[in-house]
């Protein structure tokens, strides 16, 4: 189900982010593409 939230919650905005950030480390890698705003790449 889609369903508008309130983003200017704080309290929502922190639980999107909390889903977002690693979501968004696990596509970096997956595509092995870091250069998206905010992501580093892995140091090896």
């Amino acid at each position: 189900m889609i369903k508008k939230i309130d983003i200017t919650n704080l309290k929502i905005a922190f639980e999107v982010l909390n889903i977002q950030i690693p979501s968004n480390k696990i596509e970096a890698e997956i595509i092995d593409y870091y250069d998206i705003p905010g992501r580093m790449k892995p140091q090896k």
